[in-house]
């Protein structure tokens, strides 16, 4: 774990690194965006040590692990040494955010670090529910919105970008030798994996792509009552998010390689367009 990732807002490279990516807050006050973005730079770290190429699952842990003895300080009422936690420190007493959401979001980087397949679909969306869903209620949370329903809404649209991610990442999580994509799909489906990480794609992988955009899809629609909540602005997030999940839903339905999809200005302006019509 290197000092200079948990410098305070203002500076954080992190952030700044992945910022132009990171829409999710664009539309909310700032208050509320610095927050998300905060949190988000937390994800992002974690999510960056259990990816390094360069480490090994023990030096993984090692660095997951003093992330984690800062969390518990924060738990036990004591302000932590990093910035970047002292940030989070603040932030968790002003919006009352349930602490429990960044251990899941932790255990999430810790089985990254040692797990490298998945049987089936439930022990993939068994993993979502700390690598996503946590995430989803963490901003819920923010925008004072934590509820039973609210985060049902949340945790659909929440898997169905785990769901974008996975299919989209699947050639660079196999250069780290680790496999998202069900086993169970994968017999079903013959999918040759070895050849994906080549760009080959054999199999019944255009039925598995139309099965799994559906799921996708089926998600987003599902998640689509979260509308019903929140102001102008939290509700035009979610549809502008909504709208993107399903244009990139649709993407990769009719691309038969999903690795290099991209969101142009068009993309983008055909996802604003909709948003302002989606009820």
């Amino acid at each position: 774990m290197r000092s200079d990732n948990y410098i305070s807002l203002k500076d954080n490279q992190v952030i700044r690194k992945h910022y132009e990516n990171f829409s999710i807050a664009k539309f909310l006050p700032k208050k509320s965006k610095n927050a998300i973005i905060t949190i988000y730079a937390f994800a992002r770290i974690g999510d960056d040590i259990a990816d390094a190429e360069n480490l090994s699952a023990r030096e993984k842990q090692s660095q997951l692990k003093k992330m984690k003895s800062q969390l518990d300080m924060i738990k036990k009422n004591c302000i932590p040494s990093e910035p970047l936690f002292i940030d989070l420190f603040h932030l968790i007493k002003t919006y009352k955010l349930n602490i429990q959401f960044f251990y899941q979001l932790m255990d999430a980087f810790f089985q990254d670090t040692i797990k490298k397949k998945y049987k089936n679909e439930k022990e993939l969306f068994d993993y979502y529910k700390d690598a996503a869903h946590a995430a989803g209620k963490l901003y819920l949370q923010v925008n004072r919105l934590d509820s039973k329903a609210t985060y049902a809404h949340a945790n659909h649209i929440c898997s169905a970008f785990a769901m974008i991610d996975m299919i989209q990442d699947i050639r660079e999580d196999l250069n780290k030798s680790r496999v998202y994509l069900p086993e169970s799909l994968i017999k079903q489906y013959q999918i040759n994996v070895p050849a994906l990480q080549k760009g080959q794609f054999l199999g019944n992988w255009e039925n598995f792509k139309n099965y799994w955009t559906d799921q996708i899809n089926n998600r987003l629609i599902l998640g689509k009552d979260i509308l019903n909540y929140g102001n102008w602005r939290f509700k035009f997030e979610m549809k502008l998010l909504i709208s993107a999940g399903l244009m990139l839903s649709q993407k990769i339905k009719k691309e038969k390689n999903p690795f290099h999809i991209k969101m142009n200005a068009i993309s983008w302006f055909i996802v604003f367009t909709k948003a302002f019509f989606l009820r």
